[in-house]
């Protein structure tokens, strides 16, 4: 696994972060060297916000960010949140409506498999809205 200096031969300071908060999340590095890269680094909260819509993580990543206490930028902050929170209450009206489907499709005696979506998200991620869903 790539270090930061080698990440940096590589990725700009944005996608660095990206890269150091999913690490955290899946527990290959510490908070404190992420609170250290954040100390270091100046990262543009409109570049963070684009690279994380692009790659439709904003969630994701908001969550990782508010389960470690870190302080980022307020904007990017903010911005996060707010999408975070109508995301999360989308995911979970998709997971009510498709249960219901799933439910009555069952008494039908079809089975019905979830590969992607909010079921999807419900059975794999610590919560619903951690993935972004159109």
């Amino acid at each position: 696994m790539y270090d930061i200096q080698q990440l940096k031969k590589h990725l700009d300071k944005e996608q660095i972060l990206v890269v150091l908060l999913t690490r955290l999340y899946f527990g290959t590095i510490t908070k404190e060297k992420v609170i250290a890269f954040l100390s270091t680094n100046i990262v543009s909260a409109e570049y963070m916000y684009r690279l994380l819509s692009a790659h439709t993580i904003r969630p994701f990543i908001y969550y990782v960010i508010k389960a470690n206490d870190l302080k980022i930028n307020d904007t990017l902050e903010e911005k996060l949140r707010s999408f975070s929170l109508q995301n999360q209450f989308r995911s979970m009206e998709q997971v009510v409506m498709t249960s219901r489907l799933q439910s009555e499709l069952a008494q039908k005696g079809v089975e019905v498999i979830s590969f992607k979506g909010s079921l999807f998200a419900k059975r794999y991620y610590d919560d619903v809205g951690l993935r972004e869903s159109s």
